[in-house]
């Protein structure tokens, strides 16, 4: 017959192997806890600094800067214009009356 494996064997460790066996315990668990708990704060934490630090010009279709002043002095209300926007992306710059 077969017999249940957890009887009673007389055997009970020691203080310093049931210190050693609960310090890999909670080593093994604060681990991926810590990484857990710090991804979540990370989460609410403000970006902070970093980064361009400005405005991104404009260009003409050559790719020279273009300027508040010098568009309005070259274009009237309703005129519309491609440009190289962010990244050198075309974006379209519509004047309007204001």
């Amino acid at each position: 017959s077969m017999h249940a494996g957890g009887e009673y064997t007389g055997f009970v460790p020691d203080m310093q192997r049931r210190t050693l066996m609960n310090l890999v315990v909670v080593a093994a668990t604060a681990v991926p806890t810590l990484v857990l708990l710090g991804a979540f704060a990370y989460y609410f934490y403000p970006n902070v600094g970093g980064g361009g630090g400005g405005a991104t010009v404009c260009g003409d279709k050559t790719g020279n800067p273009v300027t508040l002043e010098g568009w309005k002095k070259a274009h009237r209300a309703n005129d519309r214009e491609l440009v190289q926007g962010l990244k050198g992306d075309p974006t379209w710059i519509i004047t309007t009356e204001e």
